[in-house]
């Protein structure tokens, strides 16, 4: 547990300072804070679930960026998806997929959604346009993390960023009984100071447009793999062949 708020908390200073560095300083900091190997082989980013596109409403995204991390016992997967002609560092819509894979039968979907709502509150404090919110679905047995996040509105910086997402966490476990954790998060941003109280004011819009095709979006079969295959170079070749 103290490994994932330790996590949740990386990820949120991220997200607020992002904006204070250059494209490739954020590539650079992003990996170097999560402990992130990103493998790239022959000029082709690794798709590591067998999954290089997502189609969402009518529109295809694209694998642009993939990775493993790996902070001590705390392992996972990311991969991240968004329409041609658009990277994860300068995106208008994206969609990320994330496997998670824990120990302990403690962590669990609903833990983390909740860990992850009361970390963006507890450090989004005093940033505009920025809450968070995290429900559980019974009938589907996932949670569910609504927020808001902006960037640069509290600095002297040209480049002011919101982004709304809506955040799925679901337990799983493979043929072997081990335990996965898989979130699946759509993000909309709104970038410049233009017409941003207006984008933050209009979640309940975004809500409409987004939110129900979301929760009923059917991901391809992901293959999940066993605990010495997850990472380091076993995980690597296991992928690559």
């Amino acid at each position: 547990m103290k490994n994932i708020k330790i996590l949740l908390l990386v990820i949120v200073l991220t997200l607020l300072s992002a904006i204070t560095y250059s494209k490739e300083e954020q590539n650079q900091k992003f990996e170097r804070d999560f402990g992130i190997e990103n493998y790239i082989e022959n000029g082709k980013i690794i798709d590591y679930l067998n999954l290089k596109t997502i189609d969402f409403q009518g529109e295809k995204y694209t694998l642009y960026y993939s990775a493993t991390q790996n902070i001590g016992e705390y392992k996972s997967i990311i991969q991240e998806y968004v329409p041609i002609g658009q990277t994860v560092y300068n995106f208008d819509q994206m969609i990320t997929i994330q496997i998670y894979y824990t120990t302990s039968d403690e962590q669990n979907a609903q833990g983390y959604a909740t860990l992850k709502a009361e970390d963006l509150n507890a450090r989004s404090k005093g940033v505009p346009y920025s809450k968070a919110t995290a429900t559980y679905n019974k009938e589907k047995d996932e949670s569910i993390v609504e927020f808001i996040l902006s960037a640069g509105f509290n600095e002297n910086s040209q480049d002011k960023i919101i982004e709304w997402s809506v955040v799925k966490y679901k337990d799983f476990k493979n043929s072997n009984n081990q335990k996965y954790i898989m979130m699946t998060q759509f993000s909309k941003r709104h970038y410049g100071e233009k017409d941003a109280q207006k984008f933050a004011s209009s979640t309940n819009i975004l809500e409409k447009k987004y939110m129900i095709d979301f929760n009923e979006m059917v991901l391809p079969e992901i293959k999940f793999l066993s605990k010495d295959e997850w990472t380091g170079a076993n995980f690597r070749k296991y992928i690559a062949e």
